[in-house]
């Protein structure tokens, strides 16, 4: 049969082997019907192209059908060292090195409020794996490096479910400490080697520049925006610049051309300038902590680089595919990591719009408008490629970036070979400019970030995303299709198919009498009259990319959230939430809640009627009694905690408890991730 697809062999394998992996992760979720669904379309798929190509096709049938098997064992492999790991509010003795990766409040007087990260840590004298989360407050000044022993009850963050931190994964947060009391004993310690760099640098910058500017360079170097501004960040992000902080392929690229330059000066042997190249790019990923987007970068310019030292022509495609498969092969979680995603997807578009538009672009004589044509079309190629992504994270795409792109790009090639240098303390002088430099980039990004038509909400496109991904295939050149007409009737089709269901996902879903729960901690009621009510505190950043979620799938543009303990709600937080939907706190009796309280008010529980069905939610375990006897009977029963008690007088009814518990049919929102609890007239049914 005639060849009508140039797909690289590579690129198909690493995509199959990456369908493996998530079949595998929704099978470890519980969502049989979904990896079931996949792995049918895969089997399909290849049984079809056995039966169209016949012979010729049995052997990459059997190695792709192999790739698959791959991707399901990986994933496997990796959700049994996940799963293993099962600890909630166990009271220890932690301790453990402070990391440099930290954030720092100031809150009154002379305290303090500590977001960090803890490594080489034991309980009670026995040793934990991976690195422990730690919020806690206190008057004293705690340092990357500083060794810290303290009581606190540990829990396990839960990495395997249906919206994993790939952060924590990345950094192999399995622990939790929560409800750190009693008294901090701080004894000082050694920071690592990467530690050390990343600590320089940032102290280096907040030495030499303003604070504003010292985050910004801090996140252009080492892609770390913790210490960012967040206004700033979020003018980057609205101006379609925001990728410049996640270190990639741009960042990546410089340090290569940079030795690529300095070896060619000394004349260095193309195979030892690969391996010392190939070295410096990974030492700057090892700095930067091993993102997946650095990941990527250094992977692709490693295969880059050995086919042209071998003569041979590198292929954007078949690097891109070889970079995936090698990364998930080690790290198969990353296959939610937005980074992952939108820096793939992003090449992805430079690979096929990019590469379509520079064929045009050599038509075009004058030497400027030629470059400038083709730096419109990298930038125009990689928001094109990760169009459907950033509209799925975010709610919206820039278009003024498409412009901004092309000065901005240039700009911070200059801003980060001159920050690398300032970090030579020769070079220091270079700060004055560079801070000047900074402030002007700021200052342009505010501008057109700011711009009434600079960025457009959008709705996620759903399977429309497939379809504009064979779109772009398309444009290409991948499909062999040598008729224009055939071309433009296949490119409409897709285009209408994409606009469709991108139309059908807009369709907010019909208000059902629903009890949505969040793994992040707390949940949402709705009932059939369209009012939702979400209770929780708004105490954690989990919580509140939840809250957001819920809001965005429902079509919420302001929300009334019940808060049982105001001591707990975070201002951050709720800021945060702010920003995406306008926020109302409420307490009390409203909306059908009725409430129980004990002496000075505190809140014992909650009741709900919702769908007919009476939900009761327990807030102070330690008075579950008083609870049970002013409400003998309930439908539906949620606790923070696990309370035995509890679950032995309400018998055989519909329970939820948002910790771990071993025993019983409870369902537990942080264990298998977000569900639902739909209530129908005459049973309650579980739907994920």
């Amino acid at each position: 049969m005639k060849k009508i697809i140039n797909f690289r062999p590579v690129f198909l394998l690493s995509l199959v082997f990456a369908c493996g992996i998530v079949a595998a992760w929704l099978f470890c979720l519980k969502k049989f019907f979904f990896a079931t669904a996949l792995a049918v379309l895969i089997c399909g798929g290849l049984i079809a192209y056995a039966l169209i190509f016949k012979k010729k096709a049995a052997l990459r049938v059997i190695i792709a059908a192999v790739a698959f098997v791959l991707g399901m064992s990986v994933m496997s492999v990796q959700s049994s060292v996940l799963i293993g790991k099962r600890m909630y509010l166990k009271e220890v003795v932690l301790t453990g090195t402070v990391t440099d990766n930290y954030r720092m409040s100031i809150g009154y007087g002379n305290y303090k409020r500590y977001d960090m990260l803890l490594r080489n840590c034991s309980a009670d004298g026995e040793a934990l794996n991976g690195t422990v989360r730690v919020k806690t407050g206190s008057t004293a000044d705690f340092k990357p490096g500083d060794v810290l022993t303290f009581k606190c009850r540990l829990n396990d963050t839960q990495l395997l479910k249906s919206s994993p931190s790939t952060v924590d994964y990345r950094n192999k947060t399995f622990w939790e400490a929560v409800d750190v009391s009693g008294e901090i004993v701080r004894t000082s310690g050694k920071l690592k080697p990467d530690e050390k760099m990343r600590t320089y640098a940032k102290n280096t910058f907040n030495l030499l520049l303003d604070e504003t500017n010292a985050g910004t360079a801090t996140a252009i170097v080492l892609g770390d925006k913790s210490g960012m501004d967040r206004n700033v960040n979020e003018s980057f992000r609205l101006a379609g610049v925001a990728h410049i902080f996640a270190v990639s392929g741009l960042h990546v690229g410089f340090i290569v051309l940079m030795f690529n330059w300095l070896l060619r000066k000394l004349k260095v042997n193309n195979y030892a300038a690969l391996v010392v190249t190939a070295l410096a790019t990974v030492a700057y990923a090892w700095i930067c902590g091993f993102s997946a987007s650095v990941l990527r970068a250094v992977v692709m310019s490693a295969v880059v680089m050995i086919t042209r030292t071998t003569g041979r022509q590198p292929d954007v495609l078949s690097s891109l595919g070889l970079s995936a498969f090698l990364i998930l092969l080690f790290r198969p979680l990353y296959i939610t990591d937005a980074g992952f995603l939108l820096s793939f997807a992003s090449v992805f578009g430079i690979a096929t719009v990019t590469a379509a538009l520079t064929r045009l672009i050599r038509k075009i004589k004058p030497v400027i408008l030629k470059k400038a044509a083709s730096g419109f079309a990298v930038s125009l190629g990689a928001s094109l490629g990760a169009f459907p992504l950033i509209v799925l994270f975010y709610g919206n795409f820039s278009i003024i970036g498409l412009l901004f792109n092309v000065v901005a790009v240039p700009a911070v090639t200059v801003l980060f070979i001159g920050l690398l240098l300032t970090l030579i303390p020769p070079f220091f002088a270079l700060a004055i400019p560079l801070n000047f430099s900074l402030t002007l980039l700021t200052k342009a990004a505010a501008l057109f970030g700011g711009l009434p038509f600079s960025a457009v909400g959008l709705n996620p496109l759903s399977f429309g995303a497939l379809f504009f991904f064979l779109l772009l295939f398309l444009l290409g050149g991948f499909v062999l299709i040598k008729k224009k007409k055939t071309k433009l009737i296949t490119a409409g089709a897709l285009a209408v198919a994409m606009i469709v269901s991108a139309l059908l996902s807009g369709i907010p879903p019909v208000s059902r009498n629903e009890i949505t729960f969040f793994d992040g901690g707390g949940f949402a009621v709705s009932g059939k009259e369209g009012g939702h009510l979400i209770f929780g505190n708004i105490e954690s950043y989990e919580q509140t990319l939840k809250i957001a979620e819920y809001c965005k799938k429902h079509g919420l543009k302001e929300i009334d959230v019940y808060v049982t303990d105001f001591s707990k709600v975070s201002p951050y937080y709720t800021e945060i939430l702010s920003e995406k939907v306008k926020v109302k706190t409420v307490s009390g009796n409203v909306n059908g809640v009725e409430t129980t309280r004990g002496v000075g008010g505190l809140l014992y529980a909650v009741k709900i009627d919702v769908g007919g069905k009476t939900v009761l939610y327990i807030v102070n375990a330690a008075n579950a009694n008083i609870v049970m006897e002013k409400y003998p009977t309930a439908d539906i029963v949620i606790t923070d905690t696990d309370i035995p008690e509890v679950w032995d007088f309400y018998g055989s009814v519909q329970k939820v408890c948002f910790g771990y518990f071993d025993g019983k049919q409870i369902l537990f929102p942080r264990v298998s991730g977000n569900f639902t609890l739909r209530i129908k007239r005459d049973r309650i049914a579980t739907v994920r």
